[in-house]
């Protein structure tokens, strides 16, 4: 059965079909997605920059060191859109919270820059100084933001039994 991808039910099959190996679950996907986000937890959250070194040709390179607080937040986004078709009330209220809060910080962000643009742009096209110290204001209560998100989230896991151990004792 072809299924359309908009459709947010709860008829999604148990297990998806990877080559000769058999299936992953639904639940395993959900659950590799959410043991990635508590290992992005587990660093100094900090903006991106870019690192000069010399390497062992005695060459200099440069190289990007990305913003943990942007992999971390778009880790727990993706993990909300796994988990859209469970979504109970709670949940659901929890989102649109969340959807809320974005928008807010977004609006305030442009509302106080030099530039009026729509889209909120990388650091590097933010020349005044202000608007640079807001930019890591709007970065920080972003990543605050998905962290209350993830919580939800994890609630909502909880709820489902999710994270409920297979098998054995564990105590």
């Amino acid at each position: 059965m072809v299924r359309n991808p908009t459709d947010l039910d709860d008829d999604y099959p148990d297990t998806i079909e990877l080559g000769q190996k058999g299936g992953i679950s639904y639940k395993d996907i959900v659950l590799q997605q959410y043991r990635q986000i508590t290992l992005f937890s587990n660093v100094e959250f900090r903006g991106g920059f870019y690192n000069t070194f010399v390497n062992s040709r005695g060459e200099e390179k440069t190289q990007y060191i990305p913003d943990s607080r942007e992999i971390y937040s778009n880790a727990v986004y993706a993990l909300a859109q796994l988990l859209i078709n469970k979504f109970d009330g709670k949940m659901q209220q929890a989102y649109e919270e969340y959807e809320e809060m974005k928008e807010a910080n977004k609006k305030w962000f442009i509302d106080i820059s030099t530039p009026k643009e729509e889209i909120i742009l990388g650091e590097r096209f933010y020349e005044e100084t202000t608007d640079k110290i807001n930019f890591e204001t709007y970065k920080t209560k972003m990543l605050e933001i998905h962290q209350y998100l993830y919580t939800q989230l994890s609630l909502l896991l909880s709820r489902l039994n999710y994270l409920e151990f297979g098998g054995g004792t564990y105590t």
